[in-house]
């Protein structure tokens, strides 16, 4: 962590704040798509962790450097695995918008891959959830 300056002393507070919020939300949200990773779970999950990293990288002086290093890139693991979900998604909804019956070859190739990507970011969260994750990352940005 950088020397703060006296006005980056007032902020600290409200930093550290804000990210243990969004951290909680992330659990939340972690815990949630975990259980089921429908559309809504995997755009909440999505959001969660852009948000945990823009306060991450809003803050940088308030949290340690390899601390910070070790959640991003956990976070950009599961957020990965997360946007190959919801690109599915998007690709569905799209080939639905366009007329295709839900019977057809595109749209049944597609609902499998979908659920192959949900079941390998499932894997990842129960995995993570497990290990107390969320928890270890609290610890590692001080929180």
């Amino acid at each position: 962590m950088k020397a703060a300056t006296p006005s980056a002393e007032k902020i600290r507070p409200y930093a550290r704040r804000q990210a243990a919020a969004r951290l909680d939300r992330l659990a939340y949200e972690m815990g949630r798509s975990r259980k089921s990773a429908d559309v809504e779970a995997v755009h909440d999950l999505r959001v969660s962790i852009r948000r945990l990293a823009s306060c991450l990288k809003a803050f940088p002086e308030f949290f340690s450097s390899a601390g910070k290093r070790k959640v991003r890139r956990r976070l950009g693991e599961i957020m990965a695995l997360a946007g190959e979900v919801r690109d599915l998604d998007i690709a569905i909804e799209l080939g639905r918008q366009a007329g295709l019956s839900a019977e057809s070859e595109l749209l049944a190739k597609l609902a499998g891959e979908r659920t192959e990507a949900a079941r390998r970011l499932r894997l990842v969260l129960k995995h993570s959830v497990k290990r107390g994750m969320t928890e270890k990352w609290r610890g590692r940005l001080g929180l």
